[in-house]
């Protein structure tokens, strides 16, 4: 919704035809709106205006609602805060010659009790410039997502200076909050539908079949008893005419359609579906009877990998809780993927910690963010996995080389996403994350609060037995995420991609001297370019190559390199020896051993038809000495 901050007073604009009037339409995307003001007696200015990751705490985390609202957070202004009347109150406006005019808003508001005391929310007017208030509207509650509000305003028409206002008391106790974002105030068309979209699954196996359903509203003044509802795909248009209808005037209608999209191809399919001729009458306000979805048929299935980002630090007492169910995930779950992102610590990584933190609905420590979906407790990782290892995903992600020098450090990563879909480069991300296991260190820094010393908050994997400060000298860090490569946001896609395409990428690194890159992993990630969902996951081990020459070597020939299957060694010694080759795939897990005892050099023939295409290593070792090359294999 394009911001406007818009009184049309006077009539003459264009609209009259249309029996419309617009006094607001606000998004909040600009900030707090010229003219807007705020009444409150609280510390924290009352009535703000930025994101999910602005405006939430720890216990009112306020969902996305797609870009900056406004809200008054009674819980994050702490327990002697007082928001017994905090008001974000709109401009005056002249309302004698308006017949009809209706509020319609989005608003987060949980309605909840803490303590005995009950939080509430309104709309409420003023008709002598603020002095006295009355509430016109009292809110109900809906503690898990936005709702759409809807006001009527007509006892208010007639009087020449109405100020509206969006009221939050807390009643004198410590509470939550209130949250509203698109906000429109407009003297109602004869005829506006309104249309809502039920969601969509974007991703689905080749055949499967799609129904569009959703409501519609009646915004506007007349009774609606007939209507059209149409959706297509660029190519065809399916239209069921509805009749016999009786939709009054704020009232609603389920519907679906009669024709679903059938995913025959392995394609992208763009969906428009619009709600038209009420009446058979044009529809006065046409911005808000339409809505768009995207469907992609997959050639194959590809398996998710289960991404759990935990938000966590040294100085967090709670945090032990994340230590406890994160080392279960690994523990139990084989496709699990866990990394402790660190804060205001020495394992800290800024920009890591700052894109997870400002992550929408983030509201404190610890926390784990699943697949960049959504914030969840670490307690409650189990009950998650089941539906996050289900989702269907348009990519499978594969690290075919994560490879480091000993000598310079310098690590060699790279990956590639197989795609079962049509996408376009706008459409994906890669990224690319360095994570260490058993981290020590000495100092204050290394230390880790503990809430759960001495039992105080109930048994917590073994901290209730530890001491509320945790020294260094007993302390090892898991799943430390280092670095991440590309930010946050990762890497633009690389091009536009059809199904069963490959797309590779390789990235070099200097892995710093105090990091022990034998206790390193890479994980690498496909990003939704949309919404920075992780679709793919891949994690491998650093694996070391050494070049420490064997003393005695004459002949080595690794052929053909790349190979689609077979390879040969060809290997010549000046000595007799003990020799040992072996085949390793790129996580370091043997595929073939074969040894030659008391040998001047021999053929050693590899045969990888029925293993899949990546990077291999052929290990080599006289006695202590080794030689490693790589072997690529393409399919």
């Amino acid at each position: 919704m394009k911001r406007l901050f818009t009184l049309f007073i006077a009539l003459g604009l264009g609209m009259s035809t249309l029996s419309a009037q617009i006094f607001f339409n606000e998004n909040f995307e600009g900030g707090m709106p010229s003219g807007w003001t705020v009444v409150t007696a609280a510390t924290d200015g009352g009535w703000l205006v930025g994101n999910s990751g602005d405006l939430s705490s720890s216990s009112f985390g306020i969902p996305d609602n797609g870009g900056q609202f406004a809200a008054t957070n009674d819980d994050g202004c702490g327990q002697v805060c007082d928001k017994l009347n905090d008001i974000l109150v709109l401009p005056a406006v002249d309302l004698t010659s308006v017949t009809d005019l209706v509020l319609v808003f989005d608003a987060y508001f949980a309605d909840l009790t803490y303590q005995g005391v009950v939080e509430n929310a309104y709309v409420s007017y003023s008709l002598d410039g603020g002095t006295t208030w009355t509430n016109l509207f009292e809110l109900s509650g809906n503690p898990t997502d936005w709702q759409t509000i809807t006001v009527d305003l007509t006892p208010l028409v007639g009087n020449a200076a109405v100020t509206l206002g969006f009221r939050f008391s807390d009643n004198g106790g410590w509470l939550y909050g209130y949250a509203i974002d698109n906000v429109l105030v407009y003297k109602p068309y004869d005829y506006d539908v309104k249309l809502d979209l039920n969601a969509v699954n974007r991703f689905n196996l080749l055949n499967a079949t799609i129904p569009f359903s959703g409501k519609i509203t009646n915004n506007g003044l007349q009774t609606v008893t007939s209507l059209d509802i149409t959706w297509t795909d660029g190519v065809n248009n399916y239209t069921d005419p509805l009749t016999g209808l009786n939709i009054a005037p704020g009232g609603s209608y389920n519907f679906t359609h009669s024709t679903p999209l059938d995913v025959a191809s392995a394609i992208t399919y763009d969906i428009e579906i619009e709600a038209s001729n009420p009446n058979g009458q044009p529809d006065g306000f046409n911005t808000n009877n339409s809505a768009a979805a995207k469907v992609s048929g997959l050639s194959f299935l590809p398996t998710p990998r289960v991404v759990a980002e935990e938000a966590t630090g040294t100085w967090c007492g709670w945090c032990p809780r994340g230590f406890v169910f994160m080392e279960l995930m690994e523990e139990t779950y084989p496709d699990f993927i866990g990394i402790a992102v660190h804060n205001d610590d020495p394992m800290a990584d800024v920009e890591y910690d700052g894109g997870l933190t400002s992550f929408p609905g983030f509201s404190g420590f610890p926390s784990v963010i699943v697949d960049r979906l959504g914030v969840i407790d670490p307690s409650d990782l189990e009950n998650y996995y089941d539906s996050a290892a289900d989702r269907i995903v348009p990519a499978s992600a594969s690290i075919t080389e994560a490879v480091i020098d000993p000598v310079t450090r310098d690590l060699t990563i790279s990956a590639e996403a197989t795609f079962a879909t049509q996408l376009s480069a706008s459409d994906y991300r890669f990224n690319v994350v360095l994570v260490e296991n058993g981290i020590t260190g000495t100092g204050a820094g290394y230390n880790q609060v503990n809430y759960y010393a001495n039992n105080a908050a109930g048994p917590m994997g073994g901290w209730e037995s530890l001491p509320a400060t945790v020294p260094a000298a007993d302390m090892v860090y898991d799943l430390v995420g280092r670095d991440i490569l590309g930010g946050w946001d990762g890497f633009d896609g690389a091009e536009d991609v059809e199904a069963n395409d490959v797309v590779a990428d390789s990235w070099t690194y200097t892995v710093p001297n105090a990091w022990n890159y034998e206790n390193m992993t890479v994980v690498f990630l496909v990003l939704d370019g949309n919404n920075g969902e992780i679709l793919s996951a891949d994690e491998r081990d650093i694996w070391t190559v050494s070049n420490n020459e064997i003393a005695n070597l004459q002949r080595f020939v690794l052929s053909p390199n790349p190979t689609s299957g077979i390879a040969t060694l060809e290997l010549q010694l000046g000595e007799a020896s003990d020799v040992r080759v072996e085949l390793l795939n790129s996580i370091g897990q043997s595929v073939s051993f074969q040894q030659a005892d008391n040998s001047f050099g021999d053929l050693f023939r590899f045969n990888l038809s029925n293993q899949p295409a990546g990077a291999y290593f052929v290990k080599v070792a006289v006695g202590d000495q080794v030689r490693v090359e790589r072997l690529m294999v393409v399919k």
